[in-house]
């Protein structure tokens, strides 16, 4: 018989506030899917995120190294039990226990309040976002999103846009989010509402952007290297970079077009 290891990890990476808050008072999930290099784990009526840590942080979810986070997608399976036993998370795989201190990552403010927008440093996002064939890159029909958000985020254009295209984020919900951001940071309020239209990744993140939070590559776009910030996030997923960028880059045409 082969002798099952126990395997800690939880000494290099970083953690979200949001999934702090998410594990608050859960002790049992279980694994809701699996990817290459990442998964996720549904605790109550919320899903946390665990990926490597060349992704990017999710506003629900935590990073720690390539290495730990491949070691525990090979050995683990759909529904497999997730206990949160103190300050660790102790996934319970094939081929014995994988352990992760969430204590010990580093936590991240990933929350919306915290972007500063300017309209020169929107000029410079949408300069570089003018360049990107947005046609070839997203995955819906470009004029038919244009047409429903030219007057900004209605429940009509929710309910048009939302679950619309292929994938675990379909394309529809990944623009609404990068154009619901926008409309956020320059108009005041939006709440994204149909989530029950769409799958339950993208159910979460919609969730999550309702209570004030976004995904650490967006956050990053409005304050450090936008260059290297853009090409970041065009590495999510198969489209799901470009859609949230095709969502910014019509949120920030709206906007200065309001302002001018």
């Amino acid at each position: 018989m082969m002798n099952k290891s126990h395997e800690k990890y939880g000494e290099d990476g970083s953690i979200s506030e949001l999934m702090l808050l998410y594990l608050k008072n859960q002790k049992i999930g279980y694994i809701h899917s699996i990817f290459k290099s990442s998964l996720n784990i549904r605790f109550g009526e919320n899903l946390i995120h665990i990926s490597g840590d060349n992704k990017g942080l999710t506003c629900f979810g935590c990073c720690i190294t390539g290495k730990k986070i491949k070691n525990i997608i090979l050995n683990a399976d759909i529904d497999d039990i997730v206990i949160k036993k103190g300050n660790n998370l102790l996934f319970y795989t094939n081929s014995g226990v994988r352990e992760i201190d969430i204590l010990k990552l580093k936590k991240v403010n990933l929350k919306i309040e915290n972007i500063k927008i300017s309209e020169k440093i929107l000029e410079e996002i949408f300069g570089h976002l003018k360049n990107i064939n947005f046609e070839e890159k997203t995955g819906i029909e470009n004029k038919e999103v244009i047409k429903w958000l030219q007057d900004g985020i209605s429940e009509e254009s929710q309910r048009y846009l939302t679950g619309r295209g292929k994938g675990l984020t379909p394309s529809g919900d990944d623009i609404l989010v990068g154009f619901a951001l926008i409309q956020h940071l320059c108009t005041g309020n939006v709440e994204l509402k149909c989530g029950d239209l769409t799958t339950d990744i993208s159910r979460q993140y919609f969730k999550a952007f309702n209570e004030g939070y976004t995904n650490q590559y967006l956050i990053e776009l409005f304050s450090g290297n936008i260059e290297k910030s853009i090409c970041n996030i065009t590495q999510i997923g198969h489209t799901s970079g470009y859609d949230l960028l095709f969502g910014i880059f019509l949120g920030i045409k709206k906007f200065l077009k309001w302002r001018k």
